[in-house]
């Protein structure tokens, strides 16, 4: 039965599988245990990038190897020739696809040196542009180009609509005086420039840190929908006789409201970074149509407003 699940396991290319079951083998333990510590190791390095695929692979089949070896050593005296047999054509069927990946490999080095030659009008490969051909074709996995990201190149724009404000103001003159309040709505365009977005991608883990160092606030900034309400009047005769001069100068006063809202509204910060967060994603895929989307975790931050007259405020 224990051989069934060896040559089961093996078919599966469960070495962990492999390995527990050798490790209750007495004779067997100590080099299983030996095994298993590569194989933690290993997967330890890729998943914290520390290894090539290449390179992964190849000590991953040294495993494969020692184990199909282990496992058909010391056979119990119950287990015929057949099951022995069996062991090696597994273990020699897992290796066909690793053999012809590095005959392909060889194949293709062997045609770029060769190119290299013609290009450099020498009969001799240079030594910066040589392919180094392992002696153990058999263990070479052919390893994808790592992916060169293409960066926004654009800034991206959002616009702030409907912005409501509004401030009293209180006029005296004599014995007589009004008290207004004024309210209006605030259209302002904001940006995030190129320059601004620092991009990078890691293809062993699928995360994308976007970082956002500044958000510009737009100068332009249209006023809509002004009001004036009296408040109190006390032997004042023109209660709109103020108003001309109030918005002649709304400007300053929706500027200076503008940057207080953005100072301290955390469901605006929130709806800014919603809107960038599917506009990056959009942009990204768009510039790299090879990215894995469903795959890829984002991870954006923002780090500051810029007001058009150089101030700064955190996100």
């Amino acid at each position: 039965m224990t051989r069934e699940k060896l040559q089961k396991l093996i078919l599966k290319d469960d070495l962990k599988g492999i390995i527990d079951i050798l490790l209750t083998e007495p004779a067997k333990s100590n080099v299983a245990k030996a095994l298993n510590g590569r194989l933690i190791e290993l997967n330890k390095q890729n998943n914290q990038g520390t290894i090539g695929l290449e390179a992964y692979n190849i000590e991953r089949n040294r495993i494969r190897a020692s184990l199909i070896e282990l496992a058909e050593n010391e056979s119990p005296a119950d287990t015929d020739k057949s099951s022995a047999n069996l062991l090696q054509k597994v273990g020699a069927f897992l290796l066909i696809p690793i053999l012809i990946g590095g005959l392909i490999y060889a194949f293709y080095a062997k045609s770029n040196a060769a190119a290299a030659e013609v290009s450099q009008g020498q009969g001799v490969v240079p030594k910066d542009t040589a392919t180094l051909i392992p002696k153990d074709t058999a263990r070479v996995i052919t390893q994808k180009p790592p992916l060169v990201l293409k960066k926004i190149n654009s800034p991206i724009s959002y616009q702030l609509n409907n912005l409501p404000f509004n401030t009293k103001k209180e006029y005296r003159k004599g014995l007589g005086y009004l008290h207004k309040q004024y309210s209006w709505q605030v259209d302002t365009p904001i940006s995030i420039r190129p320059e601004d977005i620092k991009m990078d991608y890691q293809d062993s883990t699928k995360i994308m840190n976007v970082q956002i160092q500044k958000v510009l606030v737009s100068n332009s900034i249209h006023i809509k929908k002004k009001k004036a309400r009296v408040l109190k009047n006390s032997l004042w005769i023109e209660p709109n006789s103020e108003d001309g001069a109030f918005w002649q100068g709304i400007n300053g006063h929706a500027t200076s409201k503008l940057n207080s809202f953005l100072k301290g509204s955390k469901s605006s910060k929130n709806k800014i970074k919603n809107y960038y967060t599917q506009a990056f994603k959009s942009k990204i895929k768009e510039l790299n149509p090879e990215l894995p989307m469903e795959e890829v975790i984002f991870k954006i931050t923002f780090d500051q407003f810029q007001f058009h007259n150089g101030g700064f405020v955190g996100f």
